[in-house]
């Protein structure tokens, strides 16, 4: 990538065609030199179609490289499957409305996208280089997925990778001095999360993305990069507008409304559905399971813990009301 000065990044875009023309705009006004797209373009939002132009007009403007997330591989998979059904409801909804808006040329697209890329100086993927939904956390801490993203810096090849995913902007870094360098020289390699650019978790409305400034080189023509991490304002109320007179009101009328919460204040409101649902069936699974005499279990399967997908319909209701989003 030696013509490249800046790079802009933009990861996690679910539809929200509005942030991603606003995300673009900001490209253009920084006047980056190329794009790296790391997944997740489509499902939750309204307008998969316009945001798969968005995508593509994009193309036809800078030079660009794409990475898949996790969500078009739940549409390939789908499509590969054609015993799963998907009913409207808001375990299955959000993907039905998203799948029956495709076309088979989307779909062919998708499949062409790697799951990770690499470059000589630089790393792309959406969860990691190895699956699209592992999570790395980078911000430190101790978790399942900070020890992933320990486990990344210490063995990557390349001073950059970037991974979205998670919908937290973020870096992490590890030095590498000059005894342990490949390069003969000390540098400092990075794990970098744009953040999301259509449903942020940073608490507040802003949309996330990055840009990426030359900054330097190794030896064998290894290109250093500084991150930059972005926020921009952009108008949410327009695509809190068009959730609202789209379909999937209707098909995913929980879920839609727990985004539309995300999009307003920047918490993940979808976490806190699922997690008081699977709480609140939980519950009602084990007192059931009492009232059975499993108390002790006494030789018998003691209660296996639920998909979301097996949440009854009104415990679902329950949880969105305690959570707020409804």
């Amino acid at each position: 990538m030696p013509k490249f000065e800046t790079i802009g990044v933009i990861s996690d875009v679910h539809a929200n065609y509005v942030a991603l023309e606003a995300a673009l705009e900001e490209m253009a006004r920084r006047n980056v030199d190329a794009i790296f797209f790391l997944g997740d373009y489509i499902t939750d939002g309204p307008e998969p179609g316009k945001t798969l132009e968005l995508v593509r007009k994009a193309m036809r403007r800078w030079p660009a490289a794409l990475i898949r997330g996790n969500r078009e591989q739940y549409l390939i998979d789908h499509q590969n499957n054609p015993d799963e059904i998907w009913h409207s409801g808001s375990t299955d909804g959000a993907l039905l409305y998203t799948y029956e808006r495709l076309t088979d040329e989307d779909l062919c697209w998708f499949r062409q996208m790697p799951i990770s890329r690499s470059f000589a100086s630089v790393s792309l993927c959406h969860g990691s280089p190895r699956l699209v939904k592992e999570l790395m956390n980078v911000d430190g801490t101790n978790s399942q997925s900070g020890e992933v993203t320990e486990y990344y810096l210490r063995t990557m090849r390349v001073p950059l990778l970037l991974s979205g995913h998670t919908h937290r902007a973020g870096m992490s870094e590890l030095r590498v001095e000059k005894e342990d360098s490949p390069y003969g020289v000390a540098y400092t390699k990075r794990i970098v999360n744009p953040g999301s650019v259509g449903l942020p978790h940073n608490h507040s409305s802003r949309a996330s993305c990055a840009v990426l400034h030359k900054n330097g080189s190794l030896p064998g023509g290894i290109f250093l990069w500084e991150p930059e991490l972005v926020e921009f304002e952009y108008d949410v109320e327009r695509i809190v507008r068009a959730y609202r007179e789209s379909e999937l009101m209707e098909m995913a009328p929980l879920w839609s409304a727990a985004n539309i919460r995300f999009l307003q204040t920047g918490h993940n409101f979808i976490i806190k559905f699922i997690r008081r649902a699977m709480e609140l069936y939980q519950d009602d699974s084990l007192e059931a399971s009492l009232a059975a005499g499993y108390g002790n279990y006494q030789g018998k399967e003691p209660p296996k813990m639920p998909l979301f997908s097996d949440i009854p319909a009104e415990i679902m209701e329950r949880a969105a009301r305690d959570v707020g989003i409804i």
